[in-house]
């Protein structure tokens, strides 16, 4: 599967930093990345992706900064005169400085603030498919609760969606029952922006405050197969807690994001 122009160029742009008394050049790191991840995050959005040419786990992080709910992207890092440069299952581009991996978060990279990403290419349902398989790890959920990495991809055997208000009554939550590996998770919160927005369709849709989607509802809309992007959070309470980041279907399940209500 072909998913990367090697015709396609990227501008170079150079940084002149003094140390010492001497010019020291930089560049760009330039990455492309599928996007499997877009998840609400204190005043942004946590991006992750998998680069296609090695396979890694990529997570674009903006600051080099002790606080980890100032990694987020920020809307303006990313959305060019009103276009998202950044959609689910698109390769879009990056220009990063360097690799800042604090376990068990070992995918972050620092972006280059200087470069905008660019949607390079919106992949078809058939080159979906393929990579979404080629990438889902049963796996990786042990690895990631044994902190090993604190990113991954898993086909469930059986989930559920719960739809429901916030704590504090002024937002949707989105909660997921799941089984893998014949192991039951339950209550498991899911971040993923697009089944946020999914999630306050359906209830307007119903005019319901609480509502559930099973993996038969699913099915009848003729989603071949369902992925579940996994990660895990920064610390909270010591410790790493496991959440839903992404959820993938082919065909994609359609629901409009709203960038100013995530």
């Amino acid at each position: 599967m072909k998913l990367i122009n090697k015709n396609h160029r990227t501008a170079k742009i150079k940084c002149y930093e003094a140390v010492e008394e001497k010019i020291v050049i930089t560049e760009p790191i330039t990455k492309n990345l599928v996007i499997l991840a877009m998840t609400k995050m204190a005043n942004g959005v946590c991006i992750a992706g998998i680069e296609p040419e090695t396979g890694q786990w990529i997570r674009p992080v903006r600051l080099d900064v002790s606080d980890p709910m100032e990694h987020c992207i920020q809307l303006t890092d990313f959305i060019i005169k009103g276009q998202p440069q950044i959609k689910y299952l698109g390769l879009s581009q990056f220009g990063l400085k360097e690799p800042k991996p604090e376990p068990p978060h070992i995918e972050d990279w620092l972006i280059d603030r200087r470069v905008k990403p660019k949607l390079v290419k919106e992949l078809s349902n058939s080159e979906k498919i393929e990579f979404l398989k080629a990438h889902s790890h049963q796996d990786d959920l042990p690895n990631l609760e044994g902190l090993k990495y604190s990113l991954g991809m898993i086909t469930p055997e059986d989930f559920s969606f719960h739809f429901k208000p916030n704590k504090a009554g002024d937002d949707i939550a989105v909660r997921v029952d799941f089984s893998v590996n014949s192991r039951n998770y339950s209550d498991i919160p899911c971040s993923d922006i697009k089944m946020r927005a999914l999630g306050r369709k359906v209830l307007s849709y119903l005019g319901k405050s609480e509502h559930r989607l099973f993996r038969q509802d699913f099915d009848k809309k003729g989603y071949e197969q369902v992925f579940f992007a996994m990660g895990l959070t920064r610390p909270y309470k010591d410790k790493n807690w496991l959440m839903v980041i992404g959820v993938h279907t082919v065909p994609e399940y359609q629901a409009q994001i709203d960038f100013s209500n995530l």
